[in-house]
C-alpha cells in the first residue's frame, strides 16, 4: 500500500472594524463566522489556486520519450552524470539523464480552456522546437530566452531554462486546461475554520492536504497560503484605490457647494447686523445639523458600497436602515424649527447648509489622506500563523491496525481449517 502523508497550515483572519470609507463592516454586523466562511470559499477559488499552480509549475507535466516497455525502467536506474549511452544505437529515445525544465509555459486564448498535448524536440546548440500533438511545428526557441508565437487564435509563451538531451530527442508535455488544474487541486485541499463551535470568535482557518509525496503537498499548501495572503493584500489595496478615486471625484462638487452655501449666507447677512436665536432653537439647530452630518456620511458610504455590491447586500441594508432612523429624528426637529420667525428660519437654513457642507468636505479630505497612508502600508487582514511543515511519517495506512486485522483473520482461518478437518474425520 502506498503511504499517504498529511500536512497543514494555520491562517488568522482579522475582523475588520471598518470598511475603507468607515462604514460598519459586514463582519461586525453578522459576526466573525460570516467572515471565516467567506475566507474558506475564497481560499479555494480558482484565482488563488491558479496562482499557486503557476508558482509551483503544476500546470503541466513533462515526460521524456522512452522506448516502450523497458525504456522508463532503464532510465530510472541511471545514476551517472550527463546522458546515458543509448542502447542498441537508438538515440531518439531517452535512456537516463535527460532534463527539461521550464520557467513558464503559458497559453492565452481558447487553448487555455482546453487540455492540450505538445512535443518539445531538442535541437543543436541549445535550440528547440515546440510541436503540437500531430507534429506540426508551432514555435522555435533557445534555452535561456523567451519564445512566443500565435497559434490558432491563441498566444503561446514559453521559456526553457534547462535542456539536457541529444538532438532529436522528444519530450511530451501534457497541459490540462486552467479550470481542470484548479479543480483538481481544489478537490485535494481541505479548508475549514478551526476550533469547532468556537471558530466564530477565533477566525482561525486550517489549510491541509494529503498525498503520497510529503514535500510536494507541503510546497502546495504553503504556496496556496502565500498566494491567498497576497491576493488579500491586492484586493484591499485595490478597494482603497477605488474608494480614493471616488472621494477625489466628489471633492470638487462638494467644494463648489460649500462656496455657494457660504455666498448665500453672506448675502442674507447684508443689511442685517444680527439675528437673535433663542437658546432652545440654537440647541435644536445644533442637533439638526449633527443629524444632517450623520446622514451625509452614511449616504456617502452607501454610495461607495453600491459601486461594489447590490442593494440586497447586508452592509448596504444596514446603512439604509441607519439612514431611515436618523431621518425620522431629523424630521421631528425640523417641524419644531419651522415654527420660528421667517427671517430667523431663513438664517437657520443657510447656516445649516454651510455647516453641513463644511463638515462633509472636511470628512472627505481627512478620509482621502487616510486612504493614501493606508495604501502605502497595506498589510491585509489575513496572516499565516503556522506554515506547513514536512512530516516524514505517513497517516495512512495504519500499519498497527493492519497487523491487528491480519492477526485476527489468521486466527479465524486457523480455527476454520481445524473445524473443516474435524468434519472430514
Amino acid at each position: 500500500l502506498t503511504p499517504i502523508y498529511r500536512t497543514s497550515a494555520l491562517l488568522k483572519v482579522e475582523q475588520k472594524s471598518q470598511s475603507v470609507i468607515g462604514a460598519e463592516s459586514v463582519s461586525t454586523v453578522l459576526g466573525q463566522g460570516y467572515l471565516s466562511s467567506a475566507e474558506v470559499v475564497l481560499m479555494k477559488s480558482h484565482r488563488v489556486l491558479s496562482a499557486a499552480i503557476d508558482e509551483l509549475k503544476l500546470g503541466y507535466s513533462i515526460t521524456p520519450r522512452y522506448m516502450k516497455y523497458i525504456g522508463a525502467a532503464i532510465a530510472s536506474r541511471y545514476q551517472g552524470e550527463g546522458l546515458a549511452e543509448p542502447l542498441f544505437g537508438l538515440e531518439e529515445y531517452a535512456w537516463g539523464g535527460e532534463v527539461l525544465e521550464m520557467d513558464y509555459f503559458r497559453l492565452h486564448g481558447a487553448l487555455e480552456e482546453h487540455s492540450t498535448a505538445w512535443k518539445l524536440v531538442a535541437g543543436e546548440n541549445q535550440q528547440y522546437s515546440l510541436q503540437n500533438a500531430s507534429g506540426e511545428q508551432v514555435l522555435t526557441g533557445r534555452v535561456g530566452e523567451s519564445a512566443a508565437a500565435d497559434y490558432r487564435g491563441s498566444r503561446i509563451e514559453l521559456s526553457v531554462n534547462t535542456l539536457l538531451a541529444r538532438p532529436g530527442q522528444i519530450f511530451s508535455i501534457n497541459r490540462p486546461s486552467t479550470i481542470a488544474s484548479a479543480e483538481s487541486l481544489q478537490g485535494k485541499l481541505q479548508v475549514a475554520p478551526e476550533g469547532g463551535s468556537g471558530y466564530r470568535d477565533s477566525g482561525i482557518i486550517r489549510l491541509s492536504m494529503e498525498g503520497p509525496d510529503p514535500r510536494k503537498i507541503t510546497d502546495v499548501v504553503n504556496a496556496v497560503a502565500r498566494n491567498y495572503v497576497q491576493k488579500n493584500i491586492e484586493d484591499q489595496s485595490k478597494e482603497a484605490e477605488q474608494t480614493l478615486e471616488f472621494i477625489e471625484g466628489q471633492l470638487p462638487d462638494l467644494k463648489a457647494k460649500l462656496d455657494e452655501a457660504q455666498r448665500n449666507l453672506q448675502q442674507s447677512r447684508q443689511g442685517v447686523e444680527t439675528v437673535d436665536i433663542e437658546f432652545e432653537t440654537q440647541n435644536a439647530l445644533t442637533q439638526f445639523t449633527e443629524y444632517g452630518k450623520e446622514i451625509s456620511e452614511l449616504e456617502l458610504k452607501k454610495e461607495d458600497l453600491r459601486r461594489r455590491f447590490t442593494e440586497s447586500n447586508p452592509e448596504v441594508e444596514v446603512i439604509t436602515r441607519q439612514i431611515e432612523r436618523i431621518k425620522v429624528k431629523r424630521r421631528e426637529i425640523e417641524k419644531r424649527l419651522q415654527a420660528v420667525p421667517e427671517r430667523e428660519w431663513e438664517f437657520i437654513q443657510k447656516t445649516r447648509d454651510v455647516e453641513l457642507a463644511t463638515n462633509l468636505y472636511e470628512i472627505l479630505l481627512n478620509k482621502a489622506q487616510e486612504l493614501r497612508i493606508a495604501k502605502a502600508g497595506m498589510v491585509g487582514n489575513v496572516q499565516i500563523i503556522d506554515k506547513a511543515g514536512l512530516r516524514p511519517w505517513p497517516v495512512k495506512p495504519d500499519k498497527s491496525r493492519i497487523r491487528q486485522m491480519g492477526l485476527v483473520i489468521g486466527l479465524l482461518l486457523g480455527f476454520a481449517w481445524l473445524y473443516v478437518r474435524h468434519l472430514l474425520h
